[in-house]
Parts: structure tokens; sequence; C-alpha cells
């Protein structure tokens, strides 16, 4: 079953991902058709359940899943063989979602059902570089969008002003997240790994999240 979807920046594939499943698709006129499925020649791929897909702006050819084994695995499509690159492990309970930023070096955000955040940089081979611990299981985890003006309303309430009095550019280094707890909070990478905000959004688990085009604001989904 397919569980997550990801445009890709350009515009023209769609990732699919899901138990056994990882494909992409070239989107055109006249309807969707299958490009690559990456599971063809992975080794030990009926074990990749997936939970979440996202490419990466900076490099159009590869994308990260999310998988319930709490790996978090980087995929080239173009790479001949085995399109897995690389495998990032620490997690001992499922990931549920991953979320790459726009600048470099490219930085992945993953959150886990084991009330943690995870930080990668894709240019280092070693573990995670910071580890966030969150107040319960992270069902989504978004960076903030530091450019653009705010056209989104946060279903609960606009998300808490940036820390340093305003500064756009200072939510490039901030992210928030979704939990089952219903609560949300929201992090910046560079001052400490204790959360900035929280608040409860809502009564029951909060499963997603989106910030505004300018990053103060969010919407939240239960």
């Amino acid at each position: 079953a397919a569980l997550a979807l990801s445009i890709a920046p350009d515009g023209g594939r769609v990732a699919v991902a899901g138990r056994e499943l990882l494909r992409t698709f070239a989107l055109g006129g006249r309807g969707p058709s299958e490009v690559v499925d990456l599971l063809a020649h992975t080794r030990n791929h009926s074990s990749h359940s997936l939970t979440d897909v996202t490419w990466l702006p900076q490099r159009p050819s590869q994308l990260v899943t999310a998988s319930t084994s709490g790996e978090v695995l980087l995929w080239d499509t173009t790479r001949r063989g085995s399109k897995l690159v690389r495998t990032m492990a620490g997690y001992d309970r499922a990931v549920n979602r991953v979320s790459c930023n726009s600048s470099e070096p490219p930085r992945l955000l993953s959150g886990s059902q084991d009330c943690t955040v995870r930080l990668w940089d894709l240019n280092a081979r070693s573990a995670a570089q910071l580890t966030f611990a969150t107040a319960g299981e992270v069902r989504d985890v978004q960076w903030a969008s530091p450019v653009g003006s705010s056209t989104a309303a946060g279903a609960a309430g606009a998300a808490p002003a940036p820390a340093d009095g305003g500064s756009v550019a200072h939510l490039s280094y901030c992210f928030a997240v979704a939990l089952e707890t219903g609560s949300v909070q929201v992090f910046d990478y560079r001052t400490n790994r204790r959360a900035l905000h929280a608040w409860q959004a809502h009564l029951g688990p909060a499963y997603a999240l989106e910030y505004g085009l300018v990053g103060t604001q969010l919407l939240i989904a239960t």
C-alpha cells in the first residue's frame, strides 16, 4: 500500500513510498508513467516498509525515505544497479517523517516514535550530527520557510515570533514538530537541544503541520 508521496522540485516526477514500495513516476499531459522501481535491484528489499519520502532540493536525482525499521535511507534514481546510496541508522522505533531544507549543505530532519528528532548533514558520512528530545512521539517535523509572505493561518493560533526579535533569516535554522500528545514544539538547532517554544495545539494527536510562507504561522492537523 502507498503511504506517502513527494513531488520532485522540478515538478516533473512524483515518488511513491509504502510497504515494499518505492517508485518514481513521470508526470505529463497523458497521465503518469513509471520511470524507476528503486527496490528492484536492492538486497532485502522486502524488509523496506517505508513511511515517508522526500526529494532533495539540491540533488534532483536523490530522495530520502523513512522506515518502520528505524532507518533513514538515501536513494539515487540514476545510479546503476542498486539505487540505495546510504543507510542512516540510530533509531529504536519507526521513523515517521523526513524533511530536507533547501540550503547548502543539505540538512535532513527525521522524526521518530522514540520521541527524538535527528539532524543529518548529508555531506558527512558520520552519524546524525544532533539529536533533539521531544515531549512525545513525533508524527511530523518540518523546516520553517524563511522566504515569501505568509498566507496560512494557524489552525490552533499563530506560532510564536522568532526568538531573535523577528528576524526572518533566523527561521532558516528553525523547525517544528507535531506530537502524538497533541503538542507542537519549535527548535533552533544553533542554540541548544531544548525547545524554544511549546504549546498544546489539540486535545488529540497532532499528525501533520505546515508552515506559512514566511515561517511565523503554522497550520496543524489532527
